[in-house]
């Protein structure tokens, strides 16, 4: 365009959602082949907050359509912003997750294993997402693995194995009839001697449990016989067959049948096994193919004060109406990483000792349900926790619901204040916002509309043409984080083609300014933007 004509044209609204509605008195000429640019924008954006308290701090969560699977909670009380926002889907998220018990095993009738497998394995998270820019609500279960040997090999770590053909007298484990045994001896009684890991965390954020019957013992073998299973956070070392007691975060010893079982004791990071549990003994392993074996548990559930525990679980088996349920010890477990917050990762380890026929059976754990079996870790932003991808492997089916109320659901982005409001069996509860949370903007950007005037632009969220102006990138122009005062004006300018034929005559102006998604923003003051019209032909000079 050699010869053309700019005309200035600024509008401007105090409409605390940013819609513009201008009336003119003269009009302006859109004629074909006419540009459009923006010249510069100014607004104040509100800092959106909401004050929690009584009348709006309900939660409900349903994890089953059972009974005594639907909790009515209370969220935390105080301000949501987005200087509180972390610290506050943190709350949320142990809120629901204390919730969650194992409830144990049923004594008169059951064996061993779980009474409430509908809340055992289960992990609940709520956060805003990095890349959504969305309030993230989860819900997810898996059921307990039972080791196998169709066991995904993925899952464990056995060391030594029986395939690597041993010299008579080395160490190997095998897994055969769904068992793990021990074959050869050895007078090592060192972890690392031969052992099997598990290479997915436990679940511990929610309940969960990771556990094993031991029988067939053999010959008595004093302080190297026996076995030592526990909980540990050094995967590295299971893998690289240099774990070691000191490595355990939480275990149990047994040296011989009917010896006393004693417990890891951790004192300055220093662990050390002691019998100052109770002294229990464990009668029952000398049956022949251990079936009613004592089945021992590391239970990871919250106790009534919200606060996480491993309990170390001994279920004796006495025949039906007899069996009994003892708790050996009871400690604090820490779940995140006091400075990051980073989830702490538990993995379950047996390691058998100098016996040439100890079987060790009904391995159980219930799995960690954000951990990525394909890549072998949780995959979390170390920003923020968030989980950026759901894992590969199967999970447990049922009836998840949230439901918040209206204001704080409105507040966070959902269109509805009940998540799952037809009871649709899923097997995970996953529900993300409708809209963008209008206080996480950090990585945010605004898009400027024109309502009224026609141009040649497309826009992937509208899913064809669209009628923008221009894309505002949050980074460069939000220069005050604590009033949102927002002054833009781009470096260069660039102009629009307007797709009209014909000449267009205007006297009113309709535009928006809106988030990312089209969704609305709240503004406070007055904004405007200002628009450089450039029309073909010079403009009229009038002579003196």
């Amino acid at each position: 365009m050699d010869d053309y004509r700019d005309t200035l044209i600024r509008i401007h609204t105090d409409d605390d959602e940013a819609v513009f509605d201008v009336d003119f008195q003269d009009d302006i000429v859109l004629s074909p082949y006419s540009q459009i640019a923006l010249q510069s924008l100014t607004m104040e954006r509100q800092d959106k907050e909401i004050i929690i308290d009584g009348a709006n701090d309900g939660l409900i969560v349903q994890v089953s359509s059972q009974i005594g699977n639907r909790f009515t909670l209370r969220i935390p009380h105080g301000i949501l912003s987005k200087n509180t926002q972390e610290a506050y889907f943190r709350s949320v998220t142990d809120l629901i997750n204390n919730q969650l018990r194992i409830q144990s095993v049923d004594l008169v009738n059951s064996k061993a294993g779980v009474n409430k497998p509908t809340q055992t394995g289960m992990e609940a998270l709520a956060f805003v997402g990095a890349s959504s820019h969305k309030v993230n609500f989860k819900l997810q279960h898996k059921p307990k693995l039972d080791l196998k040997t169709t066991t995904d090999p993925s899952l464990i770590y056995i060391r030594p194995q029986s395939a690597t053909d041993p010299t008579p007298g080395d160490p190997t484990i095998s897994l055969t009839n769904n068992q793990v045994k021990r074959n050869y001896a050895s007078n090592s009684g060192s972890m690392n001697d031969a052992y099997i890991g598990f290479t997915v965390p436990v679940c511990s954020s929610g309940c969960g449990y990771a556990g094993a019957r031991v029988g067939d013992f053999g010959g008595a073998h004093g302080v190297n016989g026996g076995f030592i299973m526990g909980l540990t956070q050094s995967i590295s070392k299971i893998k690289n067959n240099s774990i070691q007691i000191v490595d355990l975060d939480f275990g149990i010893r047994v040296k011989e049948n009917t010896s006393i079982i004693e417990v890891l004791q951790k004192v300055g990071g220093v662990g050390t096994f002691a019998n100052n549990a109770g002294g229990h003994t464990l009668a029952k392993f000398t049956t022949a193919d251990g079936n009613n074996a004592d089945f021992l548990s590391f239970n990871i559930e919250s106790d009534d004060l919200g606060q996480k525990k491993c309990q170390i679980i001994q279920y004796k088996e006495g025949g039906v109406g007899n069996n009994s349920r003892i708790v050996l010890a009871d400690f604090p477990i820490e779940i995140r990483d006091s400075l990051t917050f980073i989830k702490k990762e538990y993995y379950f380890i047996i390691a058998p000792f100098n016996n040439d026929n100890i079987k060790i059976q009904q391995v159980q754990l219930t799995l960690d349900p954000y951990f990525n079996v394909d890549n072998n870790k949780i995959l979390l932003s170390s920003e923020n926790n968030e989980i950026q991808a759901i894992p590969s492997k199967r999970f447990g089916v049922s009836i998840f619901d949230i439901e918040l109320s209206a204001s704080v659901a409105d507040y966070m982005g959902y269109n509805l204040s009940r998540f799952n409001p037809q009871g649709e069996t899923t097997n995970q509860g996953d529900y993300l916002a409708d809209r963008i949370f209008e206080n996480n903007v950090t990585a945010d950007c605004f898009v400027v509309e024109l309502l009224n005037i026609p141009l040649d632009t497309y826009d992937s969220f509208k899913k064809g043409r669209a009628n923008v102006l221009a894309y505002v990138p949050y980074s460069e122009v939000h220069i005050d984080s604590n009033s949102g005062l927002v002054q833009y004006e781009p470096s260069e300018r660039y102009y629009l083609d307007l797709n009209n034929a014909s000449n267009i005559l205007l006297r009113n102006i309709k535009a928006r300014i809106v988030a990312i998604d089209y969704s609305k923003i709240d503004l406070q003051g007055i904004a405007t933007i200002s628009m450089i019209l450039r029309r073909q032909g010079r403009p009229l000079i009038k002579p003196m």
